[in-house]
């Protein structure tokens, strides 16, 4: 909960006068696809049974952002939640080797660019995948 979700916030908050300096005034957090409520993997799946605390924490992130995002629209600021999708890192390991979903770390991030781009004030306390879906809360 402290990394995942507190941290962040305070940090924006620290650089709110930075962002209001700032010429694109935009603010982007890594969440997950498992912050949304609306995502289910299966009574018997791993991710389900055992990562409650992490989709808790990125939930959180995201409420928390969302909150910001209403107050700071006075200051011209757009944020954003972004799950970078199923990456192939050594964290993912085997399981995303394994996995026709998952994507290369480069072809996250291109995307991730792509969503930070086009981001504007009226998409602003959104939660997006990196391919620019909307996902549930």
């Amino acid at each position: 909960m402290r990394v995942n979700a507190l941290a962040p916030l305070l940090l924006s908050q620290a650089l709110l006068g930075n962002l209001m300096r700032g010429s694109q005034k935009k603010l982007v957090a890594i969440s997950s696809d498992l912050a949304s409520t609306g995502t289910d993997y299966g009574a018997t799946s791993l991710v389900r049974s055992e990562r409650y605390s992490y989709r808790a924490s990125k939930a959180a992130l995201n409420n928390g952002m969302r909150g910001l995002a209403r107050d700071w629209a006075v200051h011209g600021i757009s944020i954003l939640m972004l799950n970078p999708g199923f990456v192939k890192t050594d964290m993912t390991g085997a399981r995303a080797l394994a996995s026709a979903s998952a994507i290369s770390a480069e072809h996250s991030a291109r995307n991730l660019a792509a969503r930070i781009a086009e981001l504007t004030l009226e998409a602003s306390g959104s939660f997006r995948d990196h391919a620019g879906n909307t996902l549930a809360w």
